[in-house]
């Protein structure tokens, strides 16, 4: 049996309505207090000078760069990968496409002393025809493996794999902006391929269950990075 309105009032002592007159005075008090955080905050925004907003916008991207480092560095840490490198390629003006000039840039690394870096090596590098060709199958498929015996070794990713001491490599989608794909390379060296075979299917398991989270949180801050960035599952196929 329900109670009516009027009859729940009847019910109700002066200490009570004392108590419910505090806890909404103090609902408006919290509630008119946020309002004039955010007027404070909207005004010291737009009062701010440029250099003021530069600031406070590279710290702001400062941390989120340390985050992928850091999902980065539980790639390498946790499992059997030595290099983890994330990648953008990118032809100067549209969406990379296969005819188009393509270059790349490595944009964050984590390694094991197994591998060198290879930051230097991908510093806005133009590629070759065979490039082109994995990217193209990349942007389909949304990952492939590589394994270097089956590269040529004049191609741009054989020559370099090879001059690293890179044995097996992945490579997976982050995602895309309207000029630029951004991907995610672990490369192995011969004996942490050989590990890799040796894992049971529950440490196998684990491997990839680490890999996996790491790029959904390396997506997740891509995308806060860049408002022009979409995730993985928007990519359409080139023509």
């Amino acid at each position: 049996m329900t109670l009516e309105p009027l009859m729940i009032l009847d019910r109700l002592t002066p200490d009570h309505i004392r108590e419910l007159g505090v806890a909404l005075v103090s609902i408006a008090s919290a509630a008119a207090g946020g309002i004039a955080w955010l007027v404070r905050r909207r005004r010291a925004l737009a009062d701010a000078t440029p250099s003021a907003r530069a600031r406070a916008q590279h710290l702001y991207l400062s941390g989120l760069r340390m985050e992928v480092y850091q999902a980065l560095r539980a790639i390498v840490r946790e499992t059997t990968v030595d290099r983890a490198l994330i990648l953008r390629s990118e032809n100067g003006g549209g969406r990379p496409k296969p005819g188009a000039p393509l270059f790349v840039r490595a944009l964050y690394e984590d390694r094991t002393t197994a591998l060198p870096s290879m930051l230097e090596d991908w510093e806005r590098r133009p590629v070759d025809a065979r490039y082109h060709e994995l990217l193209d199958a990349l942007l389909r498929t949304g990952h492939c493996e590589l394994e270097v015996a089956a590269l040529d070794a004049d191609s741009t990713l054989g020559t370099l794999y090879r001059a690293h001491g890179v044995d097996r490599g992945e490579v997976h989608v982050l995602a895309w902006s309207e000029r630029s794909i951004y991907y995610l390379e672990l490369h192995r060296t011969d004996a942490a391929a050989d590990a890799l075979e040796a894992l049971g299917p529950a440490a196998r398991a684990r491997e990839t269950y680490v890999r996996d989270s790491a790029i959904a949180e390396i997506q997740g801050h891509l995308q806060a990075d860049d408002d022009g960035i979409y995730p993985p599952d928007a990519l359409e196929a080139p023509a």
